[in-house]
């Protein structure tokens, strides 16, 4: 009986504190969302049908020209392959820079 109640005391401090990193992730998104925070999807109309670099909130880069764009997901036409993006993890949007004569420039990332 006393190594039972041990058993779930463990459990509850394992368990518990992990709902809590969760709740607090999801208040402070609906709060940044309810501050008047910018809305994704109007900085998103301005670079439908250009060539862009998209920084994703796990430090990956997508680079292609956006096509699409509809209830929080972006299309984007890479060179192989289109891919839908999740407008949450999108982190930075940049038009692709260009030289003089037009062509891109390459671009560290």
């Amino acid at each position: 009986m006393g190594s039972e109640i041990i058993i779930l005391i463990i459990i509850f401090a394992i368990l518990l504190p992990a709902r809590g990193v969760n709740a607090r992730r999801r208040r402070a998104a609906r709060k940044h969302r309810m501050n008047g925070a910018i809305d994704m999807t109007e900085l998103i109309k301005n670079y439908m049908d250009k060539d862009c670099l998209i920084w994703l909130s796990w430090s990956s880069t997508i680079e292609g020209k956006i096509i699409g764009f509809d209830e929080g997901w972006i299309e984007v036409q890479t060179k192989d392959s289109k891919q839908m993006i999740n407008c949450d993890m999108v982190t930075r949007i940049q038009e692709h820079p260009r030289k003089k004569n037009g062509k891109k420039k390459s671009v560290i990332m």
